[in-house]
């Protein structure tokens, strides 16, 4: 062995070969040390199949298929740990198929890769190494097999893992495994007769009462992420309580395995850090199975306390009955209960407040003395969110005042201000005359502040500096995308070689666009980075092939209009004929003043310069329709193409696909998947020439295809440049609203369309007049499944009612149409319009409340309802307004839900103050 080696040549051959077993077969047999020569040409062959892996599907497949055997290889040619360990962290080495001599592949097995580590040349104290090296890297999210492997090491070499968060994470899902009568690493070395047999486990109890290390590992259960998700595996019941974490871990407790006390208070304290809630019903279901006792309740007073004002939902829930528990038995003391009163008042849940009212209640009628000590807590539910709770707080409060002093009445009666404004009335009636009147309940709505264009670049150094800045930024303003845009004509005109002086440093940090492939060309990165080498003296071709790319996808999206006005700009740099971009936007969302248009226009019509065909089409496409007409005849004149005017599709009617009703079947005749949903019909008069950006701009979502909508990217329709896109064309905020809805209409199912963020304040401000798909996108955006994404729409909510372009009744009825559809969550939007009503636009939520009564009332079993007429009496308290709303009367009688009739009463009780 030691005298045996192989050349490059001879490796490289059977790599092409993509069989990775011949290169097992040809290498496993030599040291190597005997291999270090082939170490430094099997990493830069793998840089150069990475590279390959970015161009086209053909060099894609090529490279792929000789992934495996150069992973093998390097793994065989490895002296050191650390170099072994390079290649064991590769993302790809347990994700990539293995070719077989005869034809096809299979996946990747760890058992193989694992074989590679225990050849006879490895000594041990090289695989400990190599072991512990893997421990300490093993990621938490990339399956069981790295894990696998590094404990197999492990396990042969007989070394002790440090218990990391990737390990403990894999010795988790190791355990969940044992129930599928799993091959333990050990008992595959020993049908394998490389090791002596041992124990086959077949539960999770037997598996962890034999683990030698339990004592170490389970305080690690509570400090590891998502090792909670585990303990909730809907899979293990069917096994047997043998098999189910909580369960398991519950019973090592009642044999005396594991410290009962100890597990108790790693779990309070997991309980009480928070998680996902996911994760946290892990930890919740393990505490029900160590149901603790009294004493241990007892105990633990002041964590339960803790709990209840701080924990999750659930876990307060939990945490409360436990200690009304204790109190039923006479163990917690006054101060204890106190304490606990005032943590949970506080707290935002309506059941978990209201449930601690009531045993308020039930402890003054206990002991009237009591009243003095609660007061200072009761007058905390006062400014509770729900006015609900304010007025069960206020029926309380108008039974103990007799048993309190003057002093701390008249405290009650200065509390009771921050109730809800409809409740004002009620708190004044219910404790005395003296109740302190708050002032200014209705706020101004706030004016949204200007926005303004970003200064002109005048510099190259500023170019180079402010188009660093663009190349790092996720979410690019539209407009300093404009500025840097424009920068880059402008100066590269007029200091072409200061401009590449200016961007050398850039140049050296990234290095030049090599190729254009289908997904490379539309992102923003790889436009920016093209504009880059031009603008540093380097060629132009790739952005030539990316913009041949975008003109010919089948399908496209309003992404492109951005990549292709750069990559068109990067085509008409070097011959240097343009002074400047006409469609450099005059105002902040986007649009170009029709003066200044014609202006620029005839400054290149007395420099005999031919605009470029999407800039000019972008600058008419930021023209007010009545203008527009004009200045394109004024183009015509100069030759350039495409001058004529731009026809976009308007707004024409909404498609609702009710819940529970088939779709139409494609033009196949294949069955759709039913997707509710309220969306926009667009029409034109005439279709747009192809090719064109009015040409992208005309093809909206299909109403009919629910895919469309179900999967915003269908079809090509990327949407990670969504920010840019109001700018575009902003006098047609209906058209760029309806592009988007898809993504909208994501975002009331999950959070994971972020990226639409900023588009809704945007279209907020774009156009001139109420805008039915607009209101339509806020209204998905209201009961959007994100905080940040609702937020953003309250945002847009609040400036079209500042720049009087909102529609009350229209919004109402849109968002009827959604929660009737099952789609818009009345928790959601509720709390959304609340926020707004609350910071000055009472009245324009009213509107839309009042719009939603009537659409919904119809249906009092509606869930939400009641909330509903809470907000409407928050507004017309804050309003005011006075508005006959006939639907109440029918609801106020309504035997359920309970809070129905009160709530509805009222709300007519304040509209006929």
């Amino acid at each position: 062995m030691d005298n045996e080696t192989m050349d490059w040549t001879e490796l490289r051959a059977l790599i092409a070969g993509r069989v990775p077993q011949n290169v097992i077969e040809r290498l496993a047999g030599i040291s190597a040390s005997q291999l270090r020569h082939l170490r430094a040409p099997l990493k830069a062959l793998l840089k150069e199949l990475r590279r390959e892996m970015s161009q086209d599907s053909g060099r894609y497949m090529v490279a792929h298929d000789q992934l495996a055997a150069t992973f093998v290889a390097g793994i065989l040619c490895s002296g050191t740990p650390r170099e072994a360990y390079s290649w064991l962290t590769q993302r790809r080495l347990l994700h990539t198929t293995w070719p077989l001599d005869g034809g096809g592949s299979t996946n990747s097995d760890y058992h193989r890769i694992l074989a590679l580590l225990l050849l006879g040349h490895r000594d041990p104290a090289w695989q400990q190494e190599l072991a512990v090296r893997l421990a300490e890297w093993l990621p938490t999210n990339r399956g069981l097999a790295p894990w696998l492997i590094t404990y197999g090491l492990a396990a042969w070499s007989e070394t002790d893992l440090p218990a990391t968060d990737g390990f403990i994470r894999g010795w988790v899902s190791q355990g969940s495994l044992i129930r599928y009568q799993h091959q333990e690493i050990r008992e595959w070395f020993a049908a394998q007769g490389w090791r002596a047999p041992v124990p086959h486990h077949t539960t999770l109890r037997s598996w962890l009462r034999a683990e030698p290390r339990l004592a170490e590992f389970v305080p690690r259960l509570f400090e590891v992420d998502d090792i909670g998700s585990e303990f909730t595996d809907p899979y293990a019941a069917r096994f047997g309580a043998d098999n189910e974490w909580p369960k398991v871990l519950a019973a090592l407790a009642d044999e005396g395995v594991l410290d009962r006390g100890a597990l108790l208070d790693q779990c309070l304290a997991k309980l009480l850090r928070g998680d996902r809630p996911g994760n946290l019903r892990g930890f919740v279901a393990l505490h029900d199975q160590l149901a603790p006792t009294p004493e241990q309740t007892a105990d633990r007073v002041g964590m339960y306390i803790r709990l209840a004002a701080d924990g999750a939902g659930t876990v307060g829930k939990i945490a409360q009955k436990l200690l009304k528990t204790l109190d039923s038995q006479g163990r917690l003391e006054p101060d204890a209960f106190e304490e606990l009163c005032s943590a949970v008042l506080t707290r935002s849940e309506t059941t978990l407040v209201s449930a601690q009212l009531a045993w308020m209640d039930k402890v003054v009628r206990r002991d009237t003395a009591q009243s003095a000590v609660l007061a200072g807590a009761l007058s905390m539910a006062f400014s509770h969110p729900t006015a609900a709770v304010q007025e069960r707080a206020l029926g309380l409060a108008a039974r103990w005042i007799g048993l309190l002093g003057p002093e701390m009445q008249e405290q009650l009666r200065d509390a009771a201000i921050m109730v809800d404004a409809s409740l004002q009335s009620e708190a004044a009636r219910l404790l005395g005359t003296g109740t302190a009147q708050p002032e200014n309940l209705a706020l101004e709505l706030p004016v949204p502040a200007v926005r303004t264009m970003p200064e002109a670049i005048e510099s190259p150094t500023e170019l180079a500096e402010r188009f660093a800045a663009a190349l790092v930024t996720r979410q690019i303003d539209p407009m300093e995308l404009e500025r840097v845009l424009e920068g880059a004509v402008v100066q590269h005109h007029a200091e072409r070689d200061a401009v590449a002086a200016a961007f050398a440093p850039l140049a050296t940090r990234y290095p030049a666009q090599n190729d254009a492939n289908r997904w490379s060309a539309t992102t923003m990165a790889h436009a920016l980075g093209c504009l880059m080498d031009v603008l540093a003296g380097r060629s132009s071709r790739v952005a030539l092939d990316a913009r041949t790319l975008l003109l010919e996808e089948l399908f496209t999206s309003v992404d492109h209009i951005p990549l292709r006005r750069i990559h068109e700009i990067t085509k008409h740099l070097p011959s240097g004929t343009a002074p400047f971009l006409l469609a450099t936007p005059t105002t902040a969302d986007g649009a170009i003043d029709p003066a200044v248009l014609a202006g620029r226009l005839d400054q290149f019509q007395a420099e005999s310069v031919t605009p470029w065909a999407d800039d000019l089409e972008q600058a008419l496409l930021r023209l007010p329709d009545a203008a527009r007409a004009d200045i394109a005849g004024h183009a015509r004149m100069l030759g350039g193409p495409r001058s004529e005017t731009v026809i976009l599709p308007v707004f024409s009617d909404f498609h609702t696909q009710a819940f529970g009703v088939d779709e139409l079947p494609d033009a196949t005749g294949h069955r759709r998947i039913s997707t509710p949903r309220v969306v926009p019909v667009m029409k034109t008069s005439s279709e747009p020439e192809e090719c064109t950006l009015a040409g992208i701009l005309a093809q909206t979502p299909d109403p009919l295809e629910p895919q469309a909508y179900y999967w915003p990217t269908w079809n090509g329709r990327s949407n990670t440049l969504i920010g840019l896109w109001p700018s575009i064309t902003p006098h047609h905020p209906d058209l760029i609203a309806a592009h988007a809805l898809p993504t909208f209409f994501k975002q009331a199912d999950d959070d994971s369309s972020a990226t639409a963020i900023t588009v809704l304040p945007s279209l907020a401000w774009a156009g001139s007049s109420p805008a039915p798909v607009v209101h339509l996108a806020l209204a998905y955006g209201l009961t959007a499944a994100g905080p940040a994404s609702r937020t953003a729409a309250v945002d847009a909510l609040l400036a079209l009612a500042a720049l009087d372009k909102l529609d009350p009744s229209l919004l109402g009825r849109l968002l009827a149409a959604l929660w009737h559809e099952h789609i818009a969550r009345p928790g959601r939007f509720l709390k959304a319009l609340g926020e707004a009503a609350r910071v000055g636009a009472a009245t324009h939520v009213w509107g839309v409340v009042r719009a939603l009564i009537t659409a919904v009332a119809a249906n009092p079993a509606l869930k939400g309802l009641p909330d509903l007429l809470s907000l409407g009496s928050e507004c017309a308290a804050l309003g005011p307004v006075r508005s006959d709303l006939p639907e109440l009367a029918e609801l106020a009688l309504q035997a359920k839900p309970a809070r129905l009739p009160k709530e509805a009463r009222r709300l007519q009780e304040i509209l006929r103050q």
